[in-house]
């Protein structure tokens, strides 16, 4: 017959396994709503009721290690708002939030109907109804005034947080900054870092939208200040800079696992994979984004007038990003509509100068309209720039070409003739191409790059310092930066 022994606290074998089985639940119960997991936060309730049910009264007195912490409190007590939430709203049982807000009369739960305004308002943020949005906010703010304790914590700065987004996604930006300062104020208040972090990040990205330099600045400094020190943080801190010495409309810098670098800043010991990404003055607002997706798509489906209209609907909602002009420009080109090609890349280039391929393609759209060049020419400019065609059925089309001595047809010659590993010829071809592309500064600095490759030691060198100097193709100037520093 086993018998069981008491351990030096008193309690059983089967006791502490059963305390241990309860503290595992918590933690993954907690960590869905760390993670905003809505879904899995509602299958662990449901099939964890008994448990919860049975351990929510000892969970709510709040561990030693998580009050010495106020970021582990914050997150100790959103867990237990989380779960007390999901019971109440979709497991139809109040009495975990009762119990943590003190509501006497029968379904009285404020917290509940305050996390139900945030989800709505939400939803209608994500149908760009922002004005519904911050008319539902606003409402709940004014309805919530009187409430007190921890669960107002959780609440009122995702609430203000909220609010400040919406104003400044809906292209109200000035508007934005006062709702953000409160959110940044009560997080800062209640110990959240997180939420603190967030919202000067958000305050950042406000006061450069509206072109205040030296406000952004200083939010920048206090971003870099919360970072662990790394990239990310000297990267806020050299905005700060670039921002009170004037950030440029459009430039590249290097992402590189995931975190952003300054092309300047860059080392020859540089490692791991990277890509270019294009950074702007102003961050894209998110209806701009929406509109720009679903003109894309009616531009794949062939549903010219949608996209036209879907690119219009961008542009009206953030006058500032240079993309629906981009996308709009490049369609009107393909779909031999020249002069509204020139007209919207034109601005596209006015907003973002040299962002991604509006300077090649607003040329060609500019020698199309002027008939200096035939349709067959932009049409095989394309299908060369995929980079997908054999080099040596690419040097036969270009052979057939009755253009073949155009600039650019003559890079892409070059650049079949350097895969076939012809670096004679292909330096040729760029070098014919540079003597006719005097007045495009894009073409030519792709030129300089490409006759980099094909050359060696101090003319290298010299192709490459003259590719960054010109600067007109962003990224092939950011490549030859890269290659300069490792030369």
């Amino acid at each position: 017959m086993s018998a069981t022994h008491p351990g030096a606290s008193g309690e059983t074998e089967p006791e502490r396994e059963l305390e241990t089985t309860h503290s595992e639940l918590r933690l993954s119960l907690f960590a869905a709503v760390d993670s905003g997991d809505r879904d899995e936060l509602y299958r662990l309730c449901q099939e964890h009721r008994d448990e919860v049910l049975d351990s929510f009264p000892a969970w709510r007195r709040v561990p030693e290690e998580a009050r010495a912490d106020p970021r582990e409190l914050k997150r100790y007590a959103s867990g237990l708002l989380g779960v007390a939430a999901c019971f109440a709203e979709r497991l139809g049982e109040p009495q975990l939030l009762e119990a943590l807000t003190g509501a006497d009369a029968p379904g009285s739960n404020p917290l509940v109907e305050w996390e139900q305004a945030l989800t709505e308002a939400s939803l209608r943020a994500n149908r760009l109804d922002y004005a519904g949005a911050i008319e539902l906010l606003v409402d709940t703010l004014i309805d919530t005034r009187d409430l007190r304790g921890s669960g107002v914590d959780h609440y009122l700065p995702r609430t203000y947080g909220l609010l400040g987004d919406c104003y400044f996604q809906a292209g109200r930006a000035a508007d934005a900054i006062q709702p953000t300062l409160r959110a940044l104020e009560v997080s800062e208040r209640s110990g959240d870092a997180d939420a603190h972090q967030a919202f000067v990040a958000r305050l950042y990205e406000v006061h450069r939208y509206l072109g205040q330099a030296e406000e952004a600045a200083l939010q920048a400094e206090a971003l870099a200040e919360t970072l662990p020190e790394g990239r990310s943080a000297e990267w806020f801190r050299t905005q700060a800079r670039r921002l009170r010495e004037g950030e440029p409309l459009c430039r590249v810098a290097l992402e590189v696992e995931g975190e952003r670098v300054e092309l300047p800043a860059v080392s020859p010991e540089l490692k791991g994979p990277f890509r270019f990404v294009y950074v702007r003055n102003r961050p894209p607002l998110h209806p701009a984004r929406v509109w720009n997706e679903r003109g894309e798509a009616a531009g794949r489906r062939g549903e010219v007038e949608e996209a036209f209209q879907a690119f219009a609907a961008a542009a009206a909602a953030d006058p500032y990003d240079p993309h629906p002009h981009y996308q709009r420009g490049t369609l009107a080109l393909y779909a031999e509509r020249y002069f509204e090609a020139v007209e919207s890349l034109a601005r596209a280039e006015e907003l973002a100068p040299g962002w991604f391929e509006v300077r090649t393609r607003l040329r060609l759209a500019r020698e199309l309209a002027l008939g200096t060049i035939s349709r067959h020419l932009l049409e095989l400019a394309r299908e060369l720039e995929r980079g997908d065609l054999d080099p040596r059925e690419g040097l036969e089309k270009l052979a057939a070409a009755d253009e073949g001595s155009h600039p650019l047809l003559l890079l892409h010659h070059g650049r079949c003739q350097a895969r076939l590993g012809e670096g004679e010829r292909a330096r040729e071809d760029y070098e014919a191409a540079l003597e006719r592309a005097e007045d495009d500064p894009a073409l030519r600095t792709r030129l300089h790059l490409e006759l980099a490759l094909v050359c060696e030691d101090e003319v290298r060198r010299t192709q490459l310092e003259r590719a960054i100097q010109l600067d007109g193709h962003l990224v092939a100037a950011g490549t030859a930066r890269l290659l300069l520093a490792r030369h």
